[in-house]
């Protein structure tokens, strides 16, 4: 059993995916443990340098911090608190509908007699 793969890693193999090591031209990503059998394997594969890209999962935190920091700035200096804690989104408005007809709806009646003898 080879221990880097070269097929596709899938779902169940690469799930959260660290770089673990480094070669000239390759990087050494380890992921998930998986169980196989009765052992737990950890998961690992070259990747190209060319392949790799940089996570983005920290952008939107950065934004929202430093234009949390400006707001904290400019409410310093006019001598006010803020609090810049994320809100939950709340209920959307109600509203009323215009023109609408009620339509009242009755059950078909279930033949018993006929539907004994077969027929519709």
């Amino acid at each position: 059993m080879a221990l880097f793969t070269k097929a596709c890693p899938t779902s169940s193999t690469m799930a959260a995916p660290v770089a673990s090591g480094m070669s000239p031209s390759a990087l050494l990503v380890s992921s998930s443990n998986k169980q196989v059998g009765n052992r737990i394997i950890g998961k690992k594969i070259h990747v190209r340098v060319e392949h790799v890209q940089p996570s983005r999962c920290r952008e939107e935190f950065k934004l929202r911090k430093k234009k949390n920091d400006e707001l904290k700035a400019e409410a310093k200096a006019c001598g006010e608190k803020i609090s810049t804690k994320r809100q939950p989104k709340g209920p959307k408005p109600g509203f009323m509908l215009e023109g609408a007809t009620l339509e009242t709806v009755t059950p078909i009646p279930y033949d018993v007699v006929n539907d004994l003898k077969g027929g519709y």
